[in-house]
């Protein structure tokens, strides 16, 4: 993942990381009750969870910066690797961050970790 130019894949928890692209249809059930459906588009959705040590230089505030700073009217512009389409492309997005863990380790460095949600515009 890409934003504002900075890769931010080395934060991501590998094996959580799952961005698609799903169709999106106009439906009606006609008057046999059977569902009709005319594709629109596809749109890409998805979530990663991420993990910052206080050790990293600011790291995880300096995400939280970036996120901010690659915002216009509540869409983030990023570059996304779609798993399902196998292309990297870049998108507007809204987001959701859902913190997972904010706790010291037993060596005393603070461990940030969260869930960022996406969804496509």
């Amino acid at each position: 993942m890409t934003v504002g130019g900075n890769d931010i894949t080395k934060y991501i928890i590998k094996d959580t990381y799952n961005m698609n692209a799903e169709p999106v249809y106009e439906s009606w059930t006609d008057g046999n009750f059977h569902e009709h459906r005319i594709r629109i588009r596809e749109r890409v959705t998805g979530s990663f969870d991420v993990i910052f040590f206080d050790d990293d230089n600011g790291a995880y505030q300096n995400f939280l910066d970036l996120l901010e700073a690659n915002t216009t009217n509540t869409l983030l512009t990023c570059g996304l690797y779609v798993e399902n389409k196998a292309v990297f492309e870049a998108f507007q997005m809204y987001y959701k961050i859902t913190a997972k863990q904010h706790a010291r380790t037993i060596d005393d460095i603070m461990v940030n970790k969260m869930t960022i949600e996406l969804e496509e515009y």
